[in-house]
């Protein structure tokens, strides 16, 4: 069963104490974690210099493809989790390739080839370790097998991989391949959660081609700009918080791409 063994040999040997320590780290690959980092990191970071405003925008395009790119691939599989009473926490959603092994690999990968501070194998061997615990958490934490999790990291590399390899002459090709991933998401899912994603893909591709003639304002973006981030980061929740139709999923997804990627070139 998808290496049921190495599941519950490692959840059987948590013991009560550490669990929650253990749901600490595996929050390191959440992605709402991620849904408000990058952001963050496009709108300041080159402000404070650890990315140049092209960096962070291909950040910004690669990890919100990498999100859905989760979404489309779990659609594809349809594989369920560990039966429940091996689980030491509640999970929802089909199980491969394990979202956080995936987001993680994505997130951490990006940051890795990305950022402009440390050497490079210093930031590749601190995002390979948290790669690796949040892989082993979800193992530990007994919601996914084996092959979820090796399945999510080698998929993620591969993103990765390709999405900064295609936009490191245009960075709206890493829009234009999150756009893509959306775009089988969607048809694969038909959620409000993968309407949500796709949407932020469009608004994404649309963000950047008014913003990119701008986007070196970025460096001169203030700290207190980033309280512009939460009516957006709220818009694009609506549809995770409670039912709505497709089209306003949709809708909210696009306000969220768009404002992310465009308002703080005009701030």
């Amino acid at each position: 069963m998808h290496g049921l063994g190495v599941t519950d040999a490692l959840a059987g040997s948590v013991p009560d104490g550490l669990v929650p320590l253990v749901r600490a780290l595996t929050a390191l690959g959440d992605p709402e974690l991620f849904l408000v980092a990058t952001p963050l990191l496009y709108w300041l970071g080159p402000r404070y210099d650890v990315l140049s405003p092209e960096r962070a925008a291909r950040l910004l395009g690669v990890v919100v493809g990498g999100l859905a790119l989760v979404v489309a691939l779990k659609s594809l599989f349809a594989f369920h989790r560990p039966p429940a009473a091996v689980a030491l926490v509640h999970a929802d959603g089909y199980g491969f390739p394990s979202g956080h092994a995936t987001g993680v690999t994505v997130f951490y990968g990006s940051l890795a080839a990305l950022l402009r501070t440390g050497t490079r194998r210093t930031r590749y061997a601190v995002a390979g370790v948290v790669v690796a615990v949040v892989a082993g958490t979800r193992l530990a934490l007994g919601v996914h097998y084996l092959a979820d999790v090796t399945a999510g990291v080698l998929a993620g590399s591969l993103y990765v991989a390709f999405a900064l390899t295609v936009s490191r002459s245009r960075v709206e090709h890493a829009f234009a391949a999150a756009l893509a991933a959306g775009t089988v998401g969607l048809a694969l899912a038909w959620t409000a959660e993968a309407a949500t994603v796709f949407g932020a893909t469009v608004g994404g591709v649309l963000g950047w081609r008014v913003a990119r003639e701008r986007v070196h304002r970025l460096r001169d973006a203030s700290p207190w700009s980033v309280l512009a981030l939460a009516p957006l980061l709220a818009v694009g929740g609506l549809p995770l918080a409670i039912p709505l139709s497709l089209p306003v999923a949709t809708a909210a997804g696009i306000v969220l791409g768009f404002g992310v990627v465009w308002v703080p070139t005009r701030l």
